[in-house]
Formats: C-alpha cells, structure tokens, sequence
C-alpha cells in the first residue's frame, strides 16, 4: 500500500480477548472476533486503513487462522509483548503497521490544480506606457 509501511514480528502477540477491532460495517468479520482467513494482509491492511480507531497491529497467528486488528501505542508494544509470555505464541505474526498521514481534502485539491503561470514582467517603460494609453 502506499500509504503504509510495516515490519513483521514473528513468535509475539499483544492483547488477549478485548483487543481486536473490527470495521464499523463489518466487513469480513467473522465470528465474534477476527477477519476472514482467506484475505491478503494487502486487504486487512485496507481494512484498517479506514477504521476511526487507527490500528497499527495485524496478527495472523498460522497459515488457517484469522486475522486479527488491534491497537498498541508504540511506547508500550515490548510491555504488551512480555505480557502474553504466559501462551504459547510461537505461530503469530505480527506486522507492525506504519501510517503515512492522511491527506484532507483541501490539501488533495490543491494538489490536483495545475501551476498558475507567472506574469512576465514588461521588457522596458515604453511597453507599459503604451498599454497605459
């Protein structure tokens, strides 16, 4: 995507029951927790992308399981990570989302506007007095 970036952890794992998010309509969503197994981290990652609360963690603990989106400040993710030492983890994958800001839509616009071309100066005083008169 390009307007994200990640690194990938393997054998860690954040939250427990409570942390996963889910879109607002639902999308892919299946069961009381989790994303469809069968999406790419491409679209879980475009999932996320549009959720108000900002995740920046995907799990995917084994090759048929669910996806999963959470949320971790970066400050507390090696304290999260030490917190879940107590199972067995050893089969997740934890990408670690990067966000570019989000561009508003006045900065879009102006983006799209071609470049206003300067005004050529007057080659000398007697072109200016003549269109003066």
């Amino acid at each position: 995507m390009e307007h994200a970036s990640y690194t990938v952890r393997n054998g860690v794992d954040v939250g427990y029951h409570g942390s996963p998010l889910h879109p607002a309509n639902g999308e892919g969503r299946v069961g009381k927790r989790g994303i469809d197994k069968t999406f790419t981290l491409q679209k879980v990652m475009s999932l996320a992308y549009y959720m108000d609360e900002k995740p920046n963690i995907i799990i995917k603990a084994g090759p048929n399981a669910k996806w999963y989106i959470k949320k971790c400040h970066p400050d507390a993710l090696e304290r999260e990570i030490v917190k879940q030492t107590w199972r067995n983890v050893s089969r997740c994958t934890m990408y670690i989302i990067n966000w570019t800001p989000r561009a508003t839509k006045e900065a879009a616009k102006e983006a799209k506007k071609p470049a206003k071309e300067a005004k050529k100066p007057a080659k000398n005083g007697l072109e200016i007095i003549k269109k003066m008169y």
